[in-house]
């Protein structure tokens, strides 16, 4: 086979691969590896195929000509379970509590960057990165009551939808209205987390952490 009749392989190869990924999330395709500068007709032109180091059983081979991932490939039940947000057990309150005290923190923050002054622009980016261990927190809750290692959009779609909705720029009533967003999306998590955790939820704290959010959003 001639180079360009390998190029033309791998093209048909890709595409078949990319319809079955755009139809059917439980594919496994190929790893790839390669540049993406060549224009759209002939984009995936110089892209490589490299071997899997597994393949899941219900998983679709497309091109597999010699049995060689079939037969040679380490075969995975399932997706591997999520693993538990780090430095906490299930269930620990201090862990369920922990996102009271950081909606705080980036509510306080964002008001004193609010202030304009020399330290305004600490204050913000402090507060989205809170905002942003929130966010990943949130996702490792979820991942973990749904039992599963995996990307976010495929586990909880809808779920991914609101968390893409809760990056802000560096302005005040942009982080506390992604903060509200955020403390949202635990009510909707947490009680799902508890229940398998065997935790208490706490259905009271959110209620006052709603009022406390519109409170400092009040003030000067």
């Amino acid at each position: 086979m001639n180079h360009d009749d390998h190029r033309k392989l791998q093209q048909e190869i890709l595409a078949q691969v990319l319809f079955l990924l755009k139809n059917d999330q439980n594919v496994l395709g190929c790893v790839f590896s390669g540049s993406y500068a060549r224009g759209e007709q002939d984009a995936f032109s110089d892209l490589d195929i490299a071997n899997p180091s597994y393949v899941y059983q219900d998983a679709v081979i497309e091109y597999d000509p010699d049995g060689k991932l079939r037969q040679g490939l380490p075969k995975a039940q399932s997706l591997p379970p999520a693993e538990h947000p780090k430095w906490f057990e299930p269930g620990d309150p201090a862990m369920i509590d922990w996102f009271f005290w950081m909606f705080r923190q980036v509510v306080c923050w964002a008001k004193r960057g609010a202030q304009k002054d020399y330290r305004s622009y600490d204050k913000l980016a402090n507060a989205v990165n809170s905002l942003a261990e929130i966010r990943s927190r949130l996702i490792e809750m979820r991942l973990w009551t749904l039992g599963i290692k995996d990307y976010l959009v495929r586990a909880d779609p809808d779920c991914a939808s609101r968390m893409a909705k809760t990056y802000p720029h560096l302005q005040a009533d942009e982080i506390i209205q992604c903060a509200r967003g955020l403390l949202a999306e635990y009510e909707n998590l947490c009680p799902g987390y508890c229940q398998k955790a065997g935790a208490i939820y706490p259905a009271r704290k959110v209620e006052i952490m709603y009022r406390l959010i519109e409170e400092f959003e009040g003030l000067e």
